[in-house]
This record gives structure tokens, C-alpha cells and sequence, in this order.
């Protein structure tokens, strides 16, 4: 297995990840955040915009910007959810159809490499979009003079988890070989369905809360605004664990594909040369 054939793999199948417009989207949304808040200010007793009392927000002046901060990062989760189908999930979902994979087949790649690639894509994804996210919180913070706390990376980390558990769900999901005649539309179809699945995960929780009791608090789901909600670490770490043994499968998986063709080469070898 070749890391250097894993990496050129990668860029190969998502070609935006390789450009720097594939954080664009994500800056300009960071961007705007920043113009949100710099406006912003502590009279005292309370939040202002622009010297306006905002009274939405209840509480000590560190209590009120984490608040905030966790506000507009949700939101931009979920803008960012939307940019993630295209640039990532539907890439992702597409690497697995019979015309981007007759090429592999002219290449040396083995199919755990062209896995491993797709793991690659999606632990990238996830963790440049989560550190943007932290980047974007420390400045808050130090602008405004707000407070570090731990909890403040929970969005963050949901980020991540989120990225990591869906990529997992197109993965699993697209690597079952399902035959069909509209092949593409319905990976498609798979890599939306994969990127609502974190959210809809909670409101499955939700409804069997009762059933589960404690265990509920394990249920796997990441989605925008749970920081606000008990809990939300947990299910987090759930989600997280979820997508990491999806994507770990999927490698392994292919291993097998990889250990017959190189019997069979070593077998073609030893014929040859009978």
C-alpha cells in the first residue's frame, strides 16, 4: 500500500479538495460572523447592537457572548451542511460508480488505496472545516474578552463528527454495489439522505427516550443548536465513533478485494514463467 498513491487518490476524486476555493464558502460565512459580532458590545446589564438593547439573550456578559457564539456557529453549520453535499458527499457517493472507477483499473492502485483515499477526503474535510470553527471562536473571544471555556468547542467538535458520520453513511451506503439503472441519481439521492441523517438521528432519540432511559444519552445524532441541550458530548463522541467504524470497515472491506488481486498476480507471474 503506497500513501503517496492514497494522497494523489484523494485530490484525484474530490479535485476541489486540492484548490483553495473549496474554503471559500466557509470563509465568507466565517466573514459575515465577524461582521455580526463586531457591532456588538456589553452595556452592563445588556447585550447592544449598535447601542440597541438585545434582550434575546439572559445572563452574566460571558454567559450572554457564549451564547452568541454558539448561536452563530450553529447557524453556520447549517449553511455549511448544504455546502458539504456538493462539494464532498455527492463527490464521495460518485467515486463508487462504474465510469470513475474504469480508470482506477488502468492505474497500480489497489481498491484498499482507492478506500483508504475516501477516508483521507473525508477526515480532511472534517477537520479543516472543525478548525476553522475553533479559529474563528478564539478571535471572538479575544475581541470581545470573552471568558475561554471547554464548552466552547463542542460545535466544533459536532462539526466534525457530523462530517465524519455522514461520510461514513455515503461510504457504507454507496459501497454496497446496488444495481440500478439510474445509477447516479440515486447516489446521489444517498449522499443527501447521508448528510439529513445526523439530524434526524436526535429526533429518533427523542421519540425513544423513554425506551432507552440512561442509554439515551449515547444515542449517536450532531446536529446544530444541541450544545444548548444535556448531553450533547456524549452523543457527539456516539456519532463520531459511529462514522470512524463505517469508514474503518469500508477499508478493511476492501482489503479483501486487494489480497485476491495480488494472489491472483502472484499466481499469473508463477504461469508465465512455467
Amino acid at each position: 500500500m503506497s500513501f503517496s498513491r492514497i494522497f494523489v487518490l484523494s485530490k484525484t476524486f474530490f479535485v476541489k479538495l486540492g484548490s483553495p476555493l473549496v474554503f471559500l464558502v466557509p470563509l465568507i460565512i466565517l466573514l459575515i460572523g465577524f461582521i455580526i459580532v463586531f457591532p456588538l458590545s456589553w452595556n452592563g446589564e445588556n447585550l447592544t447592537f449598535l447601542s440597541t438593547p438585545i434582550d434575546a439573550y439572559l445572563g452574566s456578559r460571558d454567559k450572554v457572548f457564549m451564547d452568541l457564539i454558539h448561536e452563530l456557529l450553529s447557524w453556520g453549520w447549517m449553511l455549511l451542511s448544504l455546502y458539504w453535499v456538493f462539494v464532498l458527499f455527492i463527490p464521495l457517493s460518485h467515486s463508487f460508480l462504474v465510469s470513475e472507477l474504469l480508470w482506477i483499473r488502468l492505474t497500480p492502485c489497489l481498491p484498499i488505496e482507492v478506500a483508504a483515499a475516501r477516508v483521507l477526503a473525508v477526515i480532511i474535510y472534517g477537520a479543516a472545516f472543525s478548525l476553522i470553527s475553533v479559529i474563528w471562536t478564539i478571535m471572538v473571544c479575544v475581541i470581545k474578552q470573552v471568558s475561554w471555556s471547554s464548552i466552547l468547542l463542542l460545535d466544533s467538535f459536532g462539526i466534525f463528527s457530523c462530517i465524519v458520520l455522514s461520510g461514513g453513511l455515503v461510504v457504507g451506503a454507496s459501497g454496497l454495489g446496488i444495481n440500478s439503472s439510474s445509477r447516479r441519481s440515486l447516489a446521489t439521492m444517498i449522499s443527501v439522505i447521508a448528510a439529513l441523517v445526523p439530524s434526524l438521528l436526535r429526533l429518533i432519540n427523542s421519540s425513544l427516550s423513554d425506551i432507552l432511559g440512561d442509554y439515551s444519552k449515547f444515542f449517536p445524532h450532531a446536529t446544530p443548536f444541541s450544545v444548548f441541550y444535556t448531553d450533547t458530548a456524549f452523543h457527539l463522541a456516539s456519532a463520531l465513533l459511529v462514522g470512524c467504524s463505517l469508514l474503518i470497515f469500508h477499508v478493511v472491506y476492501s482489503s479483501a478485494y486487494s489480497t485476491i488481486l495480488c494472489e491472483n498476480s502472484f499466481e499469473k507471474k508463477l504461469g508465465d514463467k512455467k
